[in-house]
């Protein structure tokens, strides 16, 4: 499969924004039994930023338990965010379906120490 993970947002609006930080989920696609996530992670700031990585979990309506969903391998991550910078990287995960009660959430967490996002990402991108 050729995944160029430079390509224009595929998935409108699976963004979030907290003060100068971005994350986006740029696209999903599939291939066999992977699917690849496109994350991107903009920092808008005049600072670095430190950020652990990038994790997804499945969580069933009324648990509070989460599953993480343990990538196979990611291309481009990069721990350190620079000033005024963008980072695409690909997460490859085990290809994997949602019941109607399941939903899959997207997080970044690391940076300034106590902040973090999490998203969820729509079923139907996951069930396609």
């Amino acid at each position: 499969m050729s995944c160029n993970y430079l390509q224009k947002p595929t998935i409108k609006n699976i963004s979030q924004k907290i003060a100068v930080i971005e994350l986006r989920l740029n696209d999903i696609s599939l291939d066999k039994n992977e699917m690849y996530f496109t994350v991107q992670i903009t920092n808008s700031s005049l600072k670095e930023y430190f950020v652990n990585d990038v994790k997804f979990y499945v969580k069933r309506h009324g648990s509070k338990k989460n599953f993480e969903i343990i990538p196979i391998y990611v291309f481009n991550r990069n721990n350190v965010l620079k000033a005024n910078s963008t980072n695409i990287s690909v997460y490859v995960l085990k290809n994997f379906k949602l019941s109607k009660d399941q939903k899959v959430y997207m997080s970044l967490d690391g940076f300034d120490e106590n902040r973090f996002f999490l998203f969820p990402i729509n079923n139907n991108l996951i069930n396609r």
